[in-house]
């Protein structure tokens, strides 16, 4: 929503929501919000959903909805990552391929991920379908470009991401507090975690581990992983987005124990709040993690070097967390603020406009 309006200051914008009939991640206000703020150039166009997504009948909100794209000829249509069959189906139909960019947020299906025939359908119409695609990351880019050679990739860095102001918690270092959010799937390393927490518990008292997101198979796989000494503090539900700089402040570290990563959103929110991350050493936490700086990496899926890292967040003296956190911001503010990653945006806008003949 930051970039959009910073965006919005030097370009015409018209945004489109589609809000699902079921588990939608933003309120009415909340996306209302966008466009109310005082600045005209920003309008909002929404689809609300009244069936489930893998309904057909869909079909006809949708093509009412992308109709007016062609009426108002906007110069470039971007469209972020969406897994609905039926939208991609009427936006290839309907959208000229030399206006069109597509954001790809997984070029590859997560492992240990089932795989939804018409989930992935869709994103390869809308990959094949777009004059140009935008990766998120350098190792989504590499992926893209060797499958589709002969298109425009261009790479622009999640944005931070705010949820509201924060209580600083750099005061009190007595007990550390990690935290596991978002929603937990499988190649996550939820299991990861808590094995490493149950080893740190036999050994210290002073450190928590906060597990905030939705979960599907939590009392089957999760819970009986936790024993009551194990410091837990489990919100396994949807997390409003008016909780999360709750979450967020009340942390010391985010813990990412992913066994594989395109890039991360929670990072993002980490980063906009501060917050030093400890991250598995995959390719794509390497490029947006600088050691040292803004966190550290322990080998993906190692119990042992997780337990390592976290046991020396720990012992980390209240000085030396406040300069982590401290060099976290800065890094974070220079390389994924909104100004910056809008100019991105701005110049990939651009580029490809002036190729429109």
């Amino acid at each position: 929503m930051g970039i959009l309006q910073n965006l919005a200051t030097t370009n015409e914008v018209c945004y489109g929501i589609v809000v699902p009939y079921k588990n939608n991640n933003f309120s009415t206000e909340e996306l209302d919000r966008c466009v109310y703020s005082g600045n005209s150039t920003l309008v909002k166009q929404e689809v609300i959903l009244k069936r489930r997504t893998r309904n057909p009948l869909n079909i006809l909100s949708y093509i009412k909805w992308v109709k007016t794209l062609k009426v108002n000829k906007y110069d470039i249509v971007y469209i972020n990552h969406t897994e609905d069959f039926f939208l991609s189906m009427v936006l290839c139909l309907f959208i000229q391929k030399k206006f069109f960019i597509y954001g790809v947020h997984d070029a590859l299906g997560h492992g240990g991920l089932r795989t939804n025939f018409l989930m992935k359908k869709a994103n390869e119409m809308l990959i094949t379908r777009s004059r140009s695609l935008l990766a998120f990351s350098n190792s989504q880019s590499n992926i893209l470009l060797k499958g589709f050679p002969k298109k425009e990739v261009f790479t622009i860095p999640l944005a931070l991401k705010h949820f509201g102001d924060s209580n600083e918690i750099d005061s009190n270092c007595d007990t550390i507090q990690f935290l596991f959010f978002g929603n937990i799937a499988a190649y996550k390393g939820l299991d990861i975690l808590l094995k490493a927490v149950k080893n740190l518990s036999r050994k210290y008292k002073n450190f928590g581990l906060t597990i905030a997101g939705r979960c599907p198979d939590w009392d089957t796989t999760y819970l009986p992983m936790i024993d009551n000494e194990m410091p837990v503090d489990a919100h396994i539900r949807f997390i409003d987005n008016s909780e999360i700089a709750g979450f967020f402040s009340n942390a010391h570290y985010l813990v990412l124990p992913y066994k594989d990563v395109t890039q991360s959103g929670p990072l993002m929110i980490a980063y906009n709040y501060d917050m030093p991350v400890l991250a598995s050493k995959l390719d794509g936490f390497e490029e947006f993690l600088d050691e040292g700086k803004s966190g550290y990496f322990f080998k993906s899926e190692s119990v042992e070097e997780l337990t390592s890292a976290m046991e020396l967040s720990i012992l980390r003296t209240k000085e030396e967390y406040v300069r982590l956190k401290r060099s976290t911001s800065a890094y974070a503010k220079n390389r994924f603020g909104i100004e910056a990653i809008s100019a991105q945006y701005m110049q990939m806008f651009n580029e490809v406009a002036s190729k429109v003949v």
